[in-house]
Parts: structure tokens; sequence; C-alpha cells
């Protein structure tokens, strides 16, 4: 693993990301796929520069742009890795989408699997920077519009996935339910 070679590797995967049509499945293809080939693999090495891509994804392009259960199971295979650079990276994402959205208590289930020690620096993270990190680059679909507040964006998000899960069910005859 030469130092030029995963600089590479990020600016790779950190043009993927930026090249995304805006709702497209590409950014969670490549999560997914950072997530079963990356964070899963059996080197340790992979599994740090994996880690370290996805922060850095997070903290280069913000926590609204990711599709929030994909980061979650990320944290969570990342905060039980026995390598400690690796936790220190879980904890720096899951720090970066409590900022985001403003407090623990949706993914409050993966707080309390964390150890006591990693509980306090997730704390001690929060409370020496409570607001989310600026972007520092915007997806290309999203350079026309305007800059939202992070938590309008999430909210957004959330309101249109619910939306797409209703369009998405099932169709029911009436005529045939009804007595």
């Amino acid at each position: 693993s030469r130092k030029s070679t995963m600089t590479l590797v990020e600016d790779v995967v950190l043009k993927i990301f930026e090249v995304s049509p805006d709702h497209n499945s590409s950014i969670e293809t490549t999560l997914g796929l950072l997530q079963k080939h990356g964070l899963k693999s059996k080197k340790p090495k992979v599994v740090l520069l994996s880690a370290k891509l996805v922060l850095s994804s997070v903290q280069e392009y913000g926590v609204p742009v990711f599709p929030i259960t994909l980061l979650s199971s990320s944290c969570e295979i990342l905060l039980a890795n026995a390598n400690k650079e690796v936790r220190e990276a879980g904890l720096g994402i899951m720090a970066e989408i409590f900022r985001a959205l403003g407090s623990k208590t949706c993914l409050q289930s993966i707080v309390d699997k964390m150890k006591p020690a990693q509980q306090s620096q997730l704390n001690s993270r929060l409370a020496s920077k409570s607001t989310p990190t600026e972007p520092k680059r915007r997806l290309r679909c999203q350079r026309s519009q305007p800059s939202e507040d992070v938590r309008t964006t999430m909210k957004r998000k959330e309101e249109e996935a619910k939306a797409q899960s209703f369009a998405s069910r099932p169709a029911v005859n009436l005529i045939q339910t009804l007595p």
C-alpha cells in the first residue's frame, strides 16, 4: 500500500461521489461496495483505507449526501474493529452524523452498544465541536442550487424516502376487499 496509491484511490472515490446525479444509487452502491469489500475485508490495510475513505467522504461532502442507514451500519462495523485507527474513524463518522442530526436519539441503539470509553470519546468530540462540519465539496448536481441547512436537507430526504415508499406500496383492489 503505497501512499500515492491510497491518495489516488481516495481521489477516485471522491470523484465518483462528486459526479453522481442527485437521487442516484451510485453513492449507495459505492458505499455498499466499500462496506462489503473494504470494511469487512480480512486485510487490515484494506479495512483502514476503507474506513478513512468513508470518513473523508463524509467530511468532504457532508452527512446529508449519504444514506444514514449505510453510514450507521458502517459505523457499527468500524466501532467493533480491533484496530484503534479504524475505531477512531468510526467515532469520527458517528460524531459527524450526530452533529448533522442535532441529537443522538435516532441512533441510540448504536450508542448503547458502544463501550463506555468509546461513549466518552464520542461525547468529548461532540462537546468540542457541536456544529456540523461545513462541506468542502458539493456534488455537481448541487452546484447550481443554493446551499441548504443540513437539518433541512436531512428532513427533505427523509420525506422523499417516505413518499417513495408510500408510492411503491402494492395496489389494493377495493371491490374485492369490501364486503
